[in-house]
């Protein structure tokens, strides 16, 4: 009965598995495309929608603005905000984009190394991840980093294969170009610098090899990561010992013995919380052991090396600091059950008849089990970040200057604020780099006339102004010099709208 269905998917077994991945590629284009500015309630972007917005405005970094993100990423979004106007579609859509090439240049690598089947699993896994999700779908540099570093790891494992040494040059490019967009792109490469070193003392016969095909790497790396940014700061001015201090200060009263379990913490975290599914690779190991060990895998393991650098870094960790290791275990994973299904199918011929509906299933695991929910994710929406700037643009003047919380406010309403509005933020605010003494001084020098203050009472809670060391003293002052308009609620955050009486 099933033989003539088994011999007609055997020999359309390509043509199939073709067709599943190109229906997968554009059922996640769909998924990271829809809706992609439903929900404007990410604080951290609200902060580069306006360093790149005040950019585009003829503000300098470091003397009109504090600007916290590189050179590349603000000129990016200062030439979208010049076409396309202070849209969050078309800036979001600029990251979301190159996560996606990113994703598609990795799978069609994976597809030339380890076949169809792998190919999808790798899509689908990378994808399904509720981090890449989040970050993937916002104006921030992470998934532009994230996007050159999946292009660098297609170039890596192409390199390994077929020992080509300009494959090098052009993972050194992507990765350098990774770097552009974020200074912790440089993480992978901590790991292929070990890999690189590992080979050398490993095979002692190919050294000179091994030391050229490094140079090959190194070489555009350098000259990408480190020769393009004295470009690009000649033309906005060097900026950030300002921000560095801010980041470097950061948790600094943490020891290291408080530090170790922190940090173990959130690598387990990232890893169970984020990406339950990769959990099955330790499972699988037993099965496929062997073939990990494989000189094209030694590439990949090596990249877990890099998250030892936090034990060395005080500031706050954030799970989208290890979202490069999520390709790596999903071609992990992707390679281990791609070899359990052939050896299924080498017992059970039939197998291969299902194997289709079991990479299905694994995908479907996996994007229901991630954390953030994906489907909570994409069917988010709210009005009130809209709504909000709205109001702030009815009662105020284009020339007044606006305090919030949240800069995605001023960004929208088409309002500034002081010069530090960028790095108001809880880290800060909770390390006394920001207090409510520093914010009185500065709202009386800039002449502010409207501040808003996010204030307990909604969900999500506040976690900044509120937050201040001295909030008390900066609450008294607003109550003396400014008359509170409305609690606004902004998709059940309650903020409180003050402005400053006329005189």
């Amino acid at each position: 009965m099933f033989r003539p269905i088994e011999d007609r998917f055997l020999r359309h077994k390509e043509a199939i598995y073709l067709a599943l991945l190109w229906l997968g590629a554009a059922a996640f284009v769909f998924l990271y495309l829809a809706n992609l500015t439903g929900s404007l309630l990410d604080d951290d972007e609200g902060t580069d929608f306006y360093e790149a917005w005040q950019l585009q405005q003829g503000q300098q970094p470091g003397i009109d603005f504090v600007a916290e993100q590189q050179p590349l990423f603000l000129l990016t979004g200062k030439t979208i905000i010049a076409v396309a106007g202070r849209s969050p579609f078309f800036l979001r859509l600029a990251a979301t984009l190159q996560l996606l090439a990113g994703t598609f240049i990795l799978t069609l690598v994976v597809r030339k190394i380890w076949g169809v089947e792998v190919a999808i699993l790798t899509l689908g896994l990378v994808l399904s991840s509720g981090v890449v999700y989040l970050q993937g779908r916002l104006f921030r540099p992470d998934p532009m980093m994230f996007a050159w570093e999946m292009a660098g790891l297609a170039a890596v494992l192409l390199a390994v294969r077929r020992e080509k040494r300009w494959l090098w040059a052009v993972a050194g490019f992507c990765y350098g170009v990774g770097v552009l967009w974020k200074l912790f792109g440089v993480f992978p490469v901590i790991g292929l610098a070990f890999y690189f070193l590992y080979q050398l003392w490993s095979e002692p016969a190919r050294r000179r090899e091994i030391l050229v095909a490094g140079l090959f790497f190194a070489g555009p790396f350098l000259l990408t990561a480190a020769g393009v940014p004295v470009l690009l700061y000649s033309q906005l001015g060097f900026y950030y010992p300002e921000i560095l201090g801010h980041h470097w200060n950061l948790g600094r009263e943490q020891s290291l013995w408080q530090r170790i379990p922190y940090v173990l913490d959130f690598i387990a975290g990232f890893f169970y919380r984020n990406n339950r599914i990769f959990l099955l690779i330790p499972l699988l190991w037993w099965l496929t052991g062997k073939e990990m060990k494989r000189v094209e895998a030694r590439p990949l393991w090596w990249q877990f090396v890099g998250p030892a650098v936090f034990f060395a870094i005080s500031r706050p960790l954030n799970p989208r600091y290890l979202i490069y290791l999520t390709p790596v275990l999903a071609v992990i994973l992707a390679w281990q059950l791609q070899l359990l299904f052939a050896r299924l199918s080498q017992k059970e011929p039939r197998f291969a008849l299902v194997t289709p509906f079991t990479m299905g299933g694994v995908m479907a695991v996996a994007i229901l089990i991630t954390t953030p929910s994906v489907p909570q994710l994409f069917a988010r929406y709210e009005e009130g970040t809209l709504g909000l700037a709205s109001y702030v643009a009815t009662r105020t003047q284009p020339e007044e200057i606006v305090l919030s919380d949240y800069a995605t406010i001023n960004f929208l309403a088409n309002r500034a604020s002081i010069r530090e509005a960028s790095v108001i933020a809880g880290g800060r605010v909770q390390n006394e780099v920001i207090t409510g003494a520093f914010l009185i001084r500065r709202i009386e020098e800039a002449g502010v006339t409207m501040v808003l203050v996010h204030v307990k009472g909604g969900s999500p809670p506040p976690h900044q102004l509120v937050k201040l060391v001295d909030y008390e003293l900066f609450r008294a002052y607003l109550h003396a010099n400014f008359e509170l308009l409305t609690v606004y609620d902004r998709a059940g955050q309650k903020i409180e709208v003050y402005q400053r009486p006329d005189e």
